[in-house]
């Protein structure tokens, strides 16, 4: 079981062999979690998935697996679940009280009425019949132990029980997954900062940390400014190296800011904040102009203090400013892009 994709594909077999007796069943299993839809989604090769909406449509139940042989929802909502009739079973497959998905049996068409028919004959019958072969019949079926068709009460609790263990499965996959991005997150910072440390100037540094950087959040737009502590001010080097750099106060901008708060700050949408300076903040530029919907992420270039001294005060020695580190502009994201978004991960704050 590789993905949540293969859990369901495993559920719907078992669930079929619980049922193998039983003629005409269709399954049909509809991914309810938004991450699992997602899931499903991203694993769906021939087309899109087809998607039910119960509730006014409030809930969104998605169609996972083949899509030749599916059954429209036999029931209401999910209050409703789990859902049990002679023709029809429909049970949630969740952990504690978050659902996943839903999983549905159901007898279709003819063989549905057949079975209904086929009771009600053995009744009709056995009430018409002389008393010697109601006793017979009566005597036979005891002897056979034989249920009524259609589904039981036996079935559904079958259905439920491996609907616990897929939701379990499920749970636990998503928390590997999770772990999985965190780690290789980590091996990535690890590598930026290796690459990094292998500047051998000024010039080298800053190239390096606009590459990384700019492909680890996968922006178009990397910015460095380097501060002056002497003259407390922000220093943007020019494309022209001959030419000296542009100088900005601390006052400016939410560079600025940053720079006073040394706080990683956010902004889904650059027209949110009063602090934002047009100049200051790099969004004057030729060409194609930086749209006022863009976000921002913009966080302080740090190094510890020298050896472990105190300030005047006793407290520890607050880590020094070196420069500011601004992205703009996020870029699409492809399918499988293990980039970061800006603002997640980062503990980024909102101004």
């Amino acid at each position: 079981l590789e993905s949540p994709c293969a859990v369901l594909g495993a559920l719907s077999d078992v669930a079929a062999r619980v049922i193998s007796d039983l003629p005409g069943t269709v399954l049909t299993v509809y991914a309810l979690d938004p991450w699992l839809r997602a899931v499903a989604e991203a694993e769906q090769q021939d087309g899109p998935a087809t998607v039910y909406y119960l509730g006014q449509g409030k809930t969104q139940l998605q169609v996972v697996g083949n899509k030749l042989k599916q059954e429209p929802p036999c029931f209401s909502g999910l209050q409703a679940l789990p859902y049990f009739t002679r023709t029809a079973v429909a049970v949630t497959v969740h952990l504690r009280e978050r659902q996943f998905a839903v999983l549905q049996v159901s007898c279709t068409g003819s063989k549905a009425e057949d079975m209904t028919m086929r009771g009600q004959t053995n009744v009709s019958s056995a009430a018409a019949a002389p008393r010697v072969l109601k006793d017979m019949a009566r005597d036979e079926d005891r002897r056979d132990s034989q249920e009524p068709p259609g589904f039981t009460e036996t079935a559904l609790g079958y259905l439920q029980l491996i609907c616990g263990v897929a939701g379990g499965l499920l749970a636990q996959m998503e928390r590997l997954k999770g772990r999985q991005s965190v780690i290789a997150r980590m091996r990535t910072c690890m590598e930026v900062a290796v690459e990094v440390n292998k500047a051998r100037s000024l010039l080298d540094f800053e190239q390096r940390v606009k590459v990384k950087m700019g492909t680890f959040f996968d922006v178009t737009s990397v910015r460095i400014l380097f501060h002056d502590q002497e003259q407390r001010c922000l220093l943007q080097t020019s494309a022209v190296r001959r030419q000296d750099p542009t100088a900005f106060g601390l006052e400016r901008g939410i560079v600025g800011l940053v720079a006073r708060k040394m706080q990683v700050m956010h902004l889904s949408s650059i027209s949110s904040s009063p602090h934002v300076d047009t100049t200051a903040d790099g969004l004057v530029r030729s060409g194609r102009p930086v749209a006022p919907t863009t976000a921002m992420l913009v966080g302080p270039l740090c190094v510890d203090a020298d050896g472990p001294g105190t300030s005047a005060g006793g407290a520890p020695q607050a880590p020094r400013l070196i420069g500011i580190v601004q992205l703009l502009e996020r870029r699409r994201k492809p399918p499988g892009s293990q980039a970061v978004a800006l603002g997640k991960g980062s503990g980024a704050s909102n101004d």
